[in-house]
């Protein structure tokens, strides 16, 4: 995974850009637009957050399909957001548990057959 220099400029035109859009929000499918590719444009939204500068938060597409990122609209949206952040943090430790737990036991554990296998 590529580790982005996210610079002060990176910042500046995502929270110009975010400003200009208002409630519709960035589309994830316009961030290479912005930033040279997806995965950057993911980057300067994560690292603004991060570091504190503007809450930013993803939400439905009010006017097409898919995510857009736009600024906090009320606490409704920070609780909203946070939630979700909760939820990944859950699913990832869930995760990073059951890759250990197979590691132990030997990369790959046998998988009990279905009813449906086993009356076979």
């Amino acid at each position: 995974m590529k580790n982005w220099s996210i610079t002060d400029v990176d910042i500046r035109h995502a929270l110009n850009e975010l400003e200009r859009r208002g409630p519709r929000g960035l589309p994830r499918s316009e961030l290479a637009a912005h930033f040279g590719s997806d995965r950057k444009g993911r980057a300067v939204m994560a690292a603004i957050v991060e570091r504190g500068i503007a809450a930013i938060v993803t939400t439905n597409n009010p006017i097409g399909s898919g995510q857009v990122y736009r600024l906090a609209q009320g606490d409704a949206d920070v609780e909203r957001e946070d939630r979700e952040l909760l939820s990944r943090i859950a699913r990832l430790e869930r995760r990073r548990a059951g890759l250990r737990q197979a590691w132990e036991a030997g990369g790959v554990r046998e998988v009990q057959p279905s009813l449906m296998e086993a009356e076979q």
